[in-house]
């Protein structure tokens, strides 16, 4: 089951600085599986509960409760929770220049897992408004 906030169809307007695609919660289940090939979009996703297996092309992490992780734009993402204790993740699907450049200047390509960290207020916020 997932809470999602949607607005409209894929990105087009690649001029665009920012573009929110979608946000939302998953709630934990066994069968959550995604997989995309060469993402038009960012994810930034922070796993509020549970643990799941994540690969970003050739890289792969299992993160797990109190972990973020960032699936960049462009490359095959392929993540799924662990039958036994599914993920409950808050998240974010963004797009846009303002993204693209952050991401580059950052070095924030490939998969990036950050261990324990709290940023559960900041996604909550960004859900909130999104709502």
């Amino acid at each position: 089951m997932e809470h999602i906030i949607s607005f409209g169809e894929k990105f087009s307007d690649q001029n665009r600085p920012f573009y929110i695609e979608m946000a939302g919660i998953s709630y934990p289940d066994s069968n959550y599986h995604i997989v995309r090939q060469h993402s038009y979009i960012h994810c930034f996703e922070y796993v509020m509960d549970g643990e799941g297996v994540v690969q970003v092309d050739q890289h792969i992490n299992y993160p797990v409760k109190g972990d973020l992780y960032i699936l960049p734009k462009g490359s095959n993402h392929d993540y799924y929770s662990l039958p036994e204790n599914p993920f409950k993740k808050i998240w974010m699907n963004v797009s846009g220049t303002l993204c693209d450049e952050l991401i580059h200047i950052y070095g924030l390509t490939g998969l990036l897992v950050v261990k324990q960290i709290d940023v559960f207020p900041i996604f909550r916020e960004f859900l909130d408004i999104c709502e």
